[in-house]
């Protein structure tokens, strides 16, 4: 499996999102039509409810006509349109303000209803109640914009221009970093790639300066000025770049000066941008990593060739209009890349991560006590596997498939091949390894999975009835301990029941799992050392579409200060810290004593 796990409701919830930042998306781009077809002036009135409706009668269009008559714009610029070219420029108004209303509409009404049926899930009210907050800033700051080019000159003032733009892109931002984020969960993130994320965020923060350097570069017509490229009139710099006094109104009301900047910003990303490709190339990225730091170079790359045209041909519409969209593709190729940068490759994960944790634990326990190696790995975690025999609906399995093997089991669909020498020594050799789990599991300080207690804790009774989840909110998010995954898979008769509910909400979609690379190991270590191959590749299925909370070095710190205070067993610290990292709302166990860990809701 290669994408990261969602459940169902995160996805609709997600889906609206991108809904909206589509709508968002093309609102951007009819908003820059608007201004390019010298529109935004042709409605003079903002009526967000009865403006809805444009003139449905030829006495209403001579109304609305006889209103823009009256504006500086048509004394001074249009003096001679008539009701027909008032009617193209009032289209273009009218559509973008259009967008806005629905776009109010389509955040806020499944908002409430999202609300009403408890989706939302406890922390991602706020940032949605803020995003809709932006939308009706927005929205004053869309008229307050155009009431600067209703009074002597019709133009509007670049300032509010500029800030109605990069609150546009604040909100198409925000929603989809959210809809990534419920699509794609991250978990805690690696400090290998602490400098590469730095990176993405000052990336980030150029692109969207650059953004608004274009609003303004848009706002006082800058564009239409030096249209030759590289140089600016035959100089590097102009001369007229500091013309005006004071000298700081030169970079947001000299034409020199800001689109000098704009450009200067555009040579500052044609280099940062592929320096970042190759660092993320370089460095042991996932493959969706390496795919968002390609749609990046490529996005930018087609933006500065569209500005460059734009320039050279003195701002055409459908070459300016397209610009304008490609800041925005550019903003969500860098919003994109950090989000895909927070997937792990599955794979590796699966066969790499969990392979160093058991061995690495064996190496340590075959120093210390002179056990072999391969029975250590194989009760690493004390965990016994029934032979998948019984899971494929065939007959029980014997003594020896008991103890991790395949021997004696028949099974009329998969009938038993005839074993060699090789074969039967394999077989003895994890026949002697199953039979010195227990004593082996003693040595380690904790029993088999399902049989005994731990010498150093308490644990939940056993045979105790399903547990209470009332508590446990819509959306919450649970780290889960090998345990009761191993319950639940294997089907067993008293303790799967008991954590049954917890896998049901599960299902549903009303909470999420996360587990951590150690219970990854734990869970496939059995299997794996049982000659298991097909079930290993199953529970590996399972548990890879939750989210997997990789050992970084924050998490390894955060689990030696909770064992060297409360004195827990490391395994134990590192399953409490890890959860800890993602914020998980419960951490459901079984053998385990969290008790010490004010700090976790634990579910046993």
């Amino acid at each position: 499996m290669d994408h990261a796990e969602a459940s169902p409701g995160d996805r609709v919830i997600a889906a609206w999102l991108l809904v909206c930042c589509a709508l968002v998306f093309a609102m951007v781009v009819v908003g820059g039509i608007t201004r390019l077809t010298h529109s935004g002036l042709s409605i003079v009135e903002w009526q967000p409810i009865v403006g809805a409706l444009p003139p449905l009668d030829e006495g209403a269009w001579q109304e609305t006509f006889r209103k823009y008559q009256q504006t500086p714009e048509y004394r001074l610029v249009n003096p001679d349109m008539t009701l027909s070219g008032f009617k193209s420029i009032y289209w273009w108004e009218y559509i973008h303000r259009l967008l806005g209303r629905l776009i109010g509409a389509a955040f806020l009404l499944p908002f409430l209803w999202f609300t009403l049926r408890g989706r939302i899930a406890r922390g991602l009210a706020p940032p949605l109640i803020a995003i809709f907050a932006l939308g009706a800033l927005q929205g004053a700051m869309g008229w307050y914009m155009v009431r600067s080019g209703l009074v002597d000159d019709p133009r509007v003032s670049q300032y509010r221009l500029t800030a109605h733009l990069g609150i546009a892109f604040l909100i198409y931002a925000a929603m989809l970093w959210i809809a990534l984020d419920l699509l794609f969960p991250r978990a805690h993130p690696d400090a290998a790639s602490t400098g590469l994320r730095r990176f993405a965020v000052a990336l980030a923060a150029l692109i969207f300066v650059m953004a608004l350097s274009g609003g303004l570069v848009a706002g006082i017509r800058a564009g239409l000025a030096y249209n030759t490229f590289p140089l600016m009139n035959g100089r590097v710099v102009p001369l007229e770049i500091l013309a005006l006094d004071p000298w700081y109104l030169n970079f947001f009301s000299n034409m020199a000066t800001v689109q000098f900047d704009h450009r200067l910003i555009a040579w500052l990303l044609a280099f940062l941008v592929p320096w970042f490709w190759l660092r993320v190339r370089r460095a042991p990225m996932p493959r969706r990593a390496r795919l968002g730091a390609h749609l990046l170079l490529g996005a930018l790359a087609l933006q500065i060739t569209l500005g460059i045209a734009t320039l050279l041909l003195a701002v055409p519409v459908p070459l300016a209009a397209s610009h304008q969209a490609g800041a925005l593709l550019v903003f969500s190729a860098i919003d994109l890349r950090r989000a895909l940068a927070a997937l792990r490759d599955r794979r590796r994960r699966g066969s790499v991560i969990e392979g160093q944790v058991v061995d690495a634990a064996a190496e340590r326990i075959h120093a210390r006590q002179g056990v072999d190696k391969r029975t250590v790995q194989s009760v690493q975690y004390g965990h016994v596997f029934r032979s998948s025999q019984r899971r494929r609906g065939g007959a029980q399995p014997t003594a020896g498939a008991a103890r991790g093997g395949s021997e004696g089991a028949h099974d009329p669909h998969h009938p038993a091949r005839a074993f060699g020498r090789g074969d039967r020594a394999r077989r003895r050799a994890r026949g002697r390894r199953a039979a010195e789990a227990p004593r082996i599991a003693l040595r380690l300080g904790q029993g088999t999975v399902g049989q005994g207690q731990r010498p150093d804790g308490p644990t939940a009774p056993r045979g105790m009835g399903p547990l209470d989840l009332a508590q446990l909110p819509r959306g919450a998010l649970v780290l889960v301990d090998s345990a009761p995954i191993i319950y639940h898979l294997e089907g067993h008769p008293k303790l799967g029941p008991r954590f049954q509910p917890l896998f049901e909400r599960h299902a549903l979609g009303e909470i999420s799992f996360a587990v951590t690379t150690i219970t990854l190991a734990e869970v496939l270590t059995g299997p794996l050392r049982a000659g298991e191959e097909a079930l290993a590749k199953r529970y590996r299925a399972v548990l890879e579409s939750w989210q997997v909370v990789e050992l970084s070095a924050e998490i390894a710190e955060s689990a030696a200060r909770l064992r060297a205070a409360l004195k827990l067993k490391l395994p134990d610290a590192i399953q409490a810290a890890s959860a800890i990292a993602v914020n998980a709302d419960a951490l459901a166990t079984h053998d385990r004593d969290f008790s010490k860990v004010k700090a976790l809701r634990v579910i046993t």
